[in-house]
């Protein structure tokens, strides 16, 4: 319960569950550490902002009909990881998440979920290595059969964003911005 705070920013290396409820005054939070339970934001109406970095498996849930940034690390599908949004999400502007593995397709659902906003203006999806990866692998990396995975990746993330459109300017009008493990896309004006 966090019935007065404006801005909340925790960092932590371990947590099972983190359940955060029912402020009417939080409008930006984030949460860096690891999350091997569950992760739950609700009833926090005034929140705009959420940035989340849970390198685990955490199953979060987000109920935060006014959100209008999302920053999420995408957790691991393949050990229980998933996200779900309770709500519409009709003023999201600008979501960014980090995909760690261009096979895991639960970014597609969430990409799906947010198609249809119209207020949607930046679209940032990265790639993170493993922790333990030096700049020669990383550079070996960029080389191997994982960027074909990418490039598939990368068009299905489009084909998410573009909904039942031919093309993904024609569905989300204000869109300016689409980055991805792959290529960049910009509004042609």
């Amino acid at each position: 319960l966090l019935p007065r705070i404006g801005a909340l920013e925790l960092s932590f290396r371990s947590a099972k569950k983190i359940s955060i409820t029912d402020s009417s005054t939080l409008t930006k939070l984030s949460l860096h550490g690891s999350i091997s339970r569950s992760l739950s934001i609700s009833g926090c109406n005034r929140l705009s902002e959420i940035a989340v970095s849970a390198s685990a498996a955490a199953k979060i849930v987000l109920d935060s009909p006014n959100l209008a940034s999302l920053h999420l690390k995408m957790p691991t599908k393949a050990a229980g990881g998933s996200v779900t949004l309770k709500s519409k999400l009709d003023k999201l502007t600008t979501i960014s998440l980090d995909v760690s593995n261009p096979t895991d397709s639960k970014t597609f659902e969430l990409l799906e979920h947010i198609s249809s906003n119209p207020t949607l203006m930046f679209v940032s999806l990265t790639a993170s290595l493993d922790d333990d990866t030096d700049d020669e692998d990383a550079e070996a990396y960029e080389h191997t059969r994982e960027k074909d995975a990418w490039r598939s990746w990368t068009q299905r993330a489009i084909a998410a964003l573009s909904g039942k459109s031919p093309n993904v300017w024609n569905n989300l009008p204000n869109l300016q911005r689409v980055e991805t493990p792959f290529k960049t896309l910009n509004r042609v004006l």
